[in-house]
């Protein structure tokens, strides 16, 4: 919402934030379909359920009924109640859902990404089926742009991003987003790592002394992980209340004092962002979704998309598949990592 409904307001295609409702509404007695030219099956709006009523302005994730949290599958960011109305677009069929702001998403736009304005027209190749951002760097197997003159790709999240932004990290600076020119190197004041090459784009203030990557200007104020139960918020140096070294709960590796991490106040405990799957080399992809990889395994087992499970090795090849992109069987103890499965679904 903080970034597809201002972008919506820009490209003109709702005047307001209170006009985000796609123009069929469901009644009471009958529940109403409507067609999306993304999805294969129709898709129907479903109204919160009164066990999800929050405070305003307070955000509730929304889980589905196997307890996993339901993700749009065009931006890939949680669905939840947060503020009117308090609905969503869910696929009866599969694990489809989709953001009320994200169905109205244009179908074409103009971006210029460093070489004048081209035409993007909006895409997806299924769920997955991954492509990479040329903006963030990160693969995605949400909806994204494409160009139809060149080969750049860009996601809806990245697409939606404004020309100008302030962070949390440092309010008063301005930052402007500009193309990195040849010869030209920022450091990241996040990860450090340098914003450079060809076509490298940063949020930079103007005197270059604070400048962000895309990726780490949208990491998300607050995450959840499994091996913490408080919420993890996105913590700033100078961390003054710690005088010795600090470390990722994750990986066991230092976290330098100057980049940004996750902390929980309660644990004192640390988190690289990249360690966390929301947040992290994931952060654009959706898990969960099955399907039929005949050149792999059986076809009566369908395969599910998910990070591999611990101690699990690919059935076809030596590779550990922990914590990777990998295909799954529910049916027996097969597994396959993602080259294995082809490239199909590499593109």
């Amino acid at each position: 919402m903080d970034l597809i409904v201002p972008f919506l307001i820009r490209q003109k295609v709702i005047p307001d934030v209170n006009d985000t409702l796609p123009t069929i509404i469901p009644t009471k007695n009958q529940p109403q379909y409507f067609n999306y030219n993304h999805h294969l099956h129709p898709l129907t709006l479903v109204t919160f359920s009164n066990k999800v009523a929050t405070a305003a302005g307070a955000q509730i994730n929304i889980f589905d009924d196997e307890g996993e949290m339901m993700l749009c599958d065009a931006c890939l960011t949680p669905i939840h109640k947060s503020r009117p109305p308090h609905m969503y677009c869910s696929c009866s069929k599969c694990k489809f859902f989709l953001h009320l702001s994200c169905h109205k998403l244009p179908s074409e736009l103009e971006h210029d990404h460093g070489e004048g304005p081209h035409k993007l027209s909006l895409s997806v190749k299924g769920a997955s089926y991954l492509s990479n951002c040329c903006f963030c760097l990160h693969q995605t197997n949400g909806l994204f742009y494409r160009c139809e003159d060149c080969s750049f790709k860009i996601d809806v999240k990245c697409a939606s991003l404004p020309a100008v932004i302030r962070h949390a990290a440092n309010r008063r600076l301005k930052l402007i987003g500009r193309y990195v020119k040849r010869g030209q190197v920022f450091y990241c004041s996040a990860c450090g790592y340098q914003i450079s090459g060809f076509k490298g784009y940063a949020y930079a203030s103007e005197n270059h002394d604070f400048n962000l990557h895309p990726a780490c200007a949208m990491l998300p104020r607050i995450v959840r992980h499994t091996w913490e139960k408080h919420p993890l918020p996105l913590a700033y140096p100078p961390y003054s209340h710690h005088s010795g070294d600090i470390y990722c709960e994750i990986c066991e590796q230092e976290i330098h004092r100057k980049r940004w991490t996750y902390h929980c106040c309660q644990c004192d405990q640390f988190f690289h962002p990249d360690c966390l799957s929301r947040c992290g080399y994931y952060r654009n992809m959706k898990f969960g979704r099955q399907l039929v990889l005949e050149n792999c395994h059986r076809s009566d087992h369908p395969l599910t998309f998910t990070l591999g499970s611990p101690r699990q090795r690919c059935s076809l090849c030596p590779t550990d598949v922990y914590g990777k992109k990998a295909f799954e069987c529910a049916s027996c103890s097969f597994s396959c990592c993602f080259m294995c499965a082809g490239t199909d679904v590499l593109k």
